[in-house]
């Protein structure tokens, strides 16, 4: 692992990131990361702070961290642990973390229904979009802070 690298990237996220994102390290491990941005604008997801917890590896860069919401969200793409269908298999260790919660923030604004992990959530977000952001806006409301 590159401490170097790691604290670089630490710093860019917080001084350069895409809507504000901020992070720290979790108990002054700077292989545990909270990380927090505001939900992207014209999704059910504007207006609050969404959260990640992401665990960077021994081999990182060379193997992809592990990211999760936390708390949980409802999405398409993410199961009731929080775990994410970010794109890992498509990682690559010239990315950065920076690039990975642009990803994450991507894919709240529009969702993969091919790796669908929390099926209710694929089905309304597919069928009935307003039920969708009336149910994804009630569990955000119970979980995480309004901006």
């Amino acid at each position: 692992m590159n401490a170097k690298r790691i604290q670089m990237e630490f710093k860019s996220l917080n001084e350069k990131s895409p809507g504000r994102a901020t992070a720290e390290f979790v108990e002054d491990n700077i292989n545990n990361w909270n990380i927090s941005f505001p939900g992207p604008a014209g999704t059910p997801y504007e207006g609050f702070r969404i959260k990640l917890h992401l665990t960077l590896p021994a081999k990182y860069p060379h193997q992809a961290p592990d990211v999760r919401f936390s708390p949980p969200i409802f999405h398409p793409n993410v199961d009731e642990n929080g775990d994410i269908c970010w794109g890992e298999d498509h990682y690559k260790a010239s990315m950065h973390i920076l690039d990975i919660v642009q990803i994450i923030i991507d894919m709240l604004k529009n969702p993969n229904i091919e790796k669908v992990r929390d099926m209710e959530a694929g089905k309304l977000y597919a069928e009935n979009r307003p039920q969708f952001d009336k149910i994804v806006k009630q569990k955000l409301a119970s979980t995480h802070s309004k901006l």
